[in-house]
């Protein structure tokens, strides 16, 4: 009976919204459960797809989850937003059709210490997001529930929001009811103020928190309005954290909405943080690239008195070898062996420069 009501519901928000027929549907592995049923992978025509199983549960909240999940998500196109397929029904089962997103949440990527997170890593993470939460604020929408785990990691790294069932239309006068989770939640909303869509700035600057500590955020007290703790913050925050990082979640995570940037500012900041390590990255590369690998070393200071006693096709056989591996090297960081000459050059005038 509850199933039926939900199926007329979702009818009323699209009647051709039941686009996929359940026996379409190959390789069905249960992977886990959600918030209101089973998860399931699966692929769909040669398409892997994620499929969550509905409960049939009669609860007007659930239903009320669902209907603005699809409601959100049937609009949105976006390479940062998980894409939805459609729904399926079998027997009195309801079923929404998702894309698959094989490497998980972040949370769960966070949470694994063995895996090196490098800066330029964790900034093009964050950036993603805020891609994301741009393209949603300025459909009038709101997340309501953006934490780690909430943002689903692909096979290249690329990062996508998904579960939308909190989402709705921005509104600065109508009363909106508590959602989302603790430790991400604004002040204003744990509050039971009035709020918009600061809030999700507040969430972002708690992942943030998340990216550069890997621990989740830390419960805030209603002694002080639920205040973030900027000081706790910088205490936990490795040595090595970029700083304009470590002043954009302060700035997100501010207690007074109207003081937290928008999505639209957050943006263009992160970007020229990634564009920043992205040079230091290559410079690190080429320096690696430049020096010698410690046997070439001794090679050549042990047998350094031995070249005078080569034969000049013997010399020109070395210095052919040690062309192509200049060549290899310059290839791969993209580059021409003449550009490959003149950054090592660069780099060691640099060197110099420093050591006097």
């Amino acid at each position: 009976m509850a199933a039926r009501e939900l199926v007329k519901k979702i009818h009323q928000l699209d009647p051709n919204i039941f686009n996929i027929d359940f026996n379409d549907l190959e390789n069905v592995k249960q992977i886990g459960g959600g918030n209101f049923g089973q998860v399931y992978s699966g692929s769909y025509f040669g398409t892997d797809v994620a499929i969550k199983q509905l409960l049939d549960v009669d609860d007007k909240d659930m239903h009320k989850y669902i209907e603005r999940e699809m409601a959100t998500l049937r609009d949105m196109r976006h390479p940062n937003v998980v894409q939805f397929m459609g729904l399926s029904r079998n027997s009195t089962d309801v079923f929404i059709i998702t894309e698959f997103i094989s490497g998980g949440d972040l949370r769960k990527i966070l949470k694994d210490e063995a895996k090196e997170l490098p800066w330029l890593f964790r900034s093009k993470i964050a950036t993603d997001v805020a891609y994301a939460m741009t393209f949603l604020h300025s459909k009038g929408l709101m997340h309501r529930d953006l934490k780690s785990n909430n943002l689903l990691v692909g096979d290249n790294m690329k990062v996508k929001v998904c579960d939308f069932g909190f989402s709705r239309r921005v509104s600065k006068d109508q009363q909106m009811t508590l959602c989302g989770t603790d430790e991400w939640m604004a002040p204003e909303v744990m509050c039971g103020d009035k709020y918009d869509e600061k809030a999700d700035v507040f969430s972002f600057g708690m992942v943030l928190v998340e990216l550069i500590t890997r621990k989740k955020p830390p419960l805030r007290k209603p002694s002080n309005g639920f205040r973030f703790e900027v000081e706790a913050f910088k205490q936990q925050s490795p040595a090595d954290t970029p700083q304009d990082l470590i002043e954009l979640t302060i700035l997100c995570s501010a207690q007074e909405p109207e003081n937290r940037p928008a999505f639209r500012d957050v943006l263009p900041r992160l970007k020229a943080l990634v564009g920043d390590l992205e040079v230091k990255e290559k410079e690190r590369q080429l320096q690696a690239a430049a020096a010698p690998p410690p046997e070439e070393k001794s090679k050549r200071s042990t047998h350094k008195k031995k070249t005078t006693d080569e034969t000049p096709e013997e010399r020109a056989r070395k210095r052919e070898e040690r062309r192509k591996r200049k060549e290899e090297k310059a290839a791969k960081l993209g580059l021409t062996l003449e550009q490959y000459e003149k950054e090592r050059k660069k780099n060691k005038k640099e060197k110099e420069k420093k050591k006097q």
